[in-house]
C-alpha cells in the first residue's frame, strides 16, 4: 500500500477465504490475529494497510468465478494483462540486451489473447 501511495503503483487485493469487510473493520479472524501481536507500531501499520487494501476494488474468491480458485486466477491474469497493455514501456538505451527480454515477457503475459 505504501508503494501505491508513494510511487503511484497499482494495488489489486485478492481476498481468499476472508470477507473484505472483515479486513476493513478488522473483525473475526483478522481481528483475532492482530490481538496476538505485541509490537504496537508494527500492528498499527498493518492495520492501516489492510484497511486501505480492503477499500480498493479487488477480487473476492467467494464472489468471483463461483469460488473456483483456478477460474479466479485466470480472471486475475486476464484483467492484469489487459491493464498492462496500456502501460508505455520505455526501454532505456543504456540497458543493453533488455529489449528482447522485455518483449519476451510481454509476449508471455498475452496468454491466449
Amino acid at each position: 500500500m505504501e508503494c501505491q501511495r508513494v510511487t503511484e503503483q497499482i494495488a489489486y487485493p485478492v481476498f481468499y477465504d476472508v470477507d473484505p469487510s472483515e479486513v476493513r473493520k478488522q473483525l473475526g479472524p483478522v481481528g483475532e490475529a492482530f490481538a496476538r501481536h505485541n509490537n504496537k507500531e508494527e500492528v498499527r501499520k498493518w492495520r492501516e494497510a489492510l484497511k486501505d487494501a480492503a477499500c480498493l476494488a479487488g477480487w473476492d474468491l467467494r464472489n468471483t468465478a463461483d469460488g473456483h480458485e483456478a477460474k479466479l486466477i485466470n480472471k486475475i491474469v486476464e484483467d492484469i494483462s489487459l491493464e498492462l497493455r496500456h502501460i508505455n514501456l520505455k526501454i532505456d538505451d543504456n540497458l543493453v540486451g533488455m529489449e528482447s527480454r522485455i518483449k519476451d515477457i510481454v509476449s508471455s503475459l498475452e496468454m491466449g489473447v
